[in-house]
This record gives structure tokens, C-alpha cells and sequence, in this order.
């Protein structure tokens, strides 16, 4: 998809983006003969791959088919953020996560924005509604 894109009619070759990067200048498009609906079909592809492929839900479905109550472990520094992209795509696909010892503030929808994350939380903060988590981790777990 993205070659094809990189085709289209008034996209510049990647000698001239190279070239137009390098110099630190915009990368120079023909608008006049640039072909919107060839763009607008890729676009609408790639966004469907994205859903499909590449966002925390479709991610985290194989872990568990049915609705399940959930445990995760915290606290090993060596994860980083991908612990909160596992626990958004958990809850949103509608199980019951807890993580312990506790979960990333900044991913929660009443996160103030207060306090440095990676990539100042760009593609994970506020993204599990707060009154998703359970108010109880008290186990059985279904998955640890």
C-alpha cells in the first residue's frame, strides 16, 4: 500500500523527498495533478489494515476469547510502556484487568497530564476509561 501511495500521480519521486528532507524544506507535492481519489482508496485501505492489524484491541484478542478477569504484573522494569498498551487493549476489549502492584496513571481518561512519560504519553494516555478497571483485584484470575 505504501509503494502504491509513493505512485501516485503528483507524488514526488524519493530522490526529490530525499533531497527536499535533507535541505530541511517541504517535500513538494503537484497538488494540480495529484490523484485524491487514488490517495483517498489507499488511505481508506491502510486505515482498515490499521484497525485490523496494528491497534492495542486487535493485538491483544488472541489472549483470551471470552470476557476474562485478568492479572498483570507491573513490576518488571524491563517492560516499559508496552505493559500499557497491553492493558488498554485488554479492557478494551472488555475484560476485567488489574494490574498490580499498579497501573500507569497516564493511561487512565482522568489523568491530569502532570508528570513525564515516554513520547509525553502521545499514543497511550487516557486511553482506558477509569470506570472500566475493577475496583476489587481480589483474585481468582482467569489469566495470570
Amino acid at each position: 500500500l505504501v509503494q502504491q501511495a509513493m505512485n501516485l500521480t503528483g507524488v514526488p519521486s524519493q530522490a526529490v523527498v530525499k533531497q527536499a528532507l535533507q535541505e530541511g524544506r517541504t517535500v513538494p507535492v503537484n497538488l494540480d495533478s495529484f490523484d485524491r481519489k487514488g490517495y483517498e482508496v489507499l488511505r481508506a485501505e491502510l486505515m482498515m489494515y490499521t484497525e485490523a492489524h496494528l491497534l492495542t484491541n486487535s493485538i491483544t484478542a488472541p489472549i483470551a476469547s471470552e470476557p476474562s478477569k485478568i492479572m498483570l504484573d507491573s513490576s518488571c522494569d524491563h517492560v516499559g510502556y508496552m505493559n500499557a498498551f497491553l492493558l488498554s487493549g485488554l479492557v478494551a476489549n472488555g475484560h476485567s484487568v488489574c494490574m498490580m502492584p499498579h497501573h500507569p496513571p497516564e493511561l487512565l481518561d482522568t489523568w491530569s497530564g502532570i508528570g513525564h512519560v515516554y513520547g509525553n504519553g502521545f499514543s497511550y494516555s487516557r486511553t482506558v476509561k477509569h470506570t472500566l478497571l475493577p475496583s476489587d483485584c481480589a483474585g481468582p484470575f482467569d489469566i495470570y
